[in-house]
């Protein structure tokens, strides 16, 4: 059998087997095969990931079932004991599949009030702390967006939007949230090409209620090299429209230096905050979906890497996504919710 002994797993992603089955890409330490047999798969079956240079410990595709995962440390206000927790951490990814019902609950649709009352979906925001929504600074200083009406709410818990079902059990799981403030990173300035420092934090009036349909995500801590990224929400799709149901996507990441440099040939210079990913067509973030995480798995666990920022149009191939780099700011997020004492 391979080493039991639990050593950390660098950020993993869904591979498939040539026997269809489902699988992660992980150093072979961390995969409860028979390095003899290798459970009836040569070697060279299961090698994935992006180089395989480390002989000793080479990357593997092992069934969902064998991985063996060591425990993050979650030891900061942003990063609760349970944090980037679903049931449903082994499905694979595919681009713009519906995402299941109850996956990915730390996701939440920033809602604004209009003048006759109706509410607005906006942006999206990732719940950080039971009174905390992480979002893009854009999102709440956009004077577009502010046209819509006032900040009012964040709802919580929802999968399909248009609730149709007759006894509206999807409605169950729903909680909607009145905003009491939001903090906007002091850098930000709206007048900016490149909306560096484009984060916020909203402030809930009450604490949500942690369910299998509302949890928090776990905030990247530092950067890794990621192979694969997830998003999802419930923004614009191929047909114009929002999503009446979340989807999420999987997208690479981007160099960032031959980002940049695709950038400024619009008048856009992007920052050592800023990451890219995407660029691949018909996969990326769209209006909506801003504010939303741009996500990693790691552990077992889910963690919120950047914050959907700026792009050109969606998914148009070869021009990626650009993201706030959330390692640099978990501090500002630390001291802002030390400072309100939540």
């Amino acid at each position: 059998m391979a080493n039991t002994e639990s050593v950390e797993v660098p950020f993993f992603f869904s591979c498939q087997l040539t026997n269809d089955t489902d699988a992660y890409c992980v150093p072979v330490k961390n995969c409860q095969i028979d390095l003899k047999t290798l459970n009836g798969l040569d070697l060279e079956e299961r090698r994935c990931g992006p180089s395989n240079e480390n002989r000793k410990n080479p990357l593997v595709c092992c069934e969902t079932n064998l991985v063996i995962f060591s425990q993050p440390k979650t030891t900061t206000p942003t990063s609760p004991a349970k944090c980037g927790v679903h049931s449903t951490i082994f499905n694979r990814i595919f681009g713009g599949e519906t995402a299941e019902e109850g996956e990915f609950p730390w996701l939440g649709r920033v809602l604004r009030r209009d003048s006759l009352g109706d509410l607005i979906f906006s942006c999206t925001g990732t719940l950080i702390h039971p009174k905390v929504v992480l979002t893009a600074a854009h999102c709440l200083k956009s004077k577009e967006l502010a046209e819509n009406g006032e900040l009012y709410a964040v709802s919580l818990g929802e999968h399909e939007t248009s609730c149709n079902s007759p006894d509206n059990s999807c409605l169950n799981h729903k909680q909607t949230i009145v905003v009491s403030e939001y903090v906007v990173h002091p850098d930000y300035d709206s007048n900016s090409y490149n909306h560096a420092n484009d984060i916020a934090l909203i402030i809930l009036k009450d604490p949500a209620n942690f369910t299998d349909h509302v949890s928090p995500i776990c905030l990247l801590e530092k950067n890794f090299d990621v192979v694969q990224y997830t998003v999802a929400g419930w923004g614009r799709t191929n047909n114009g429209s929002s999503s009446v149901i979340k989807k999420k996507t999987a997208i690479p990441p981007y160099s960032w230096t031959l980002c940049s440099q695709k950038y400024q040939s619009v008048n856009v210079n992007i920052t050592k905050k800023q990451i890219c990913a995407g660029g691949v067509k018909g996969k990326d973030t769209c209006q909506g979906d801003s504010g939303g995480p741009l996500m990693t798995a790691r552990d077992g666990r889910w963690f919120a890497a950047g914050v959907v920022s700026i792009g050109v149009g969606c998914g148009t191939e070869g021009w990626p996504g650009i993201y706030i780099n959330i390692p640099d700011y978990v501090n500002w997020i630390n001291e802002v919710i030390r400072v309100k004492n939540l």
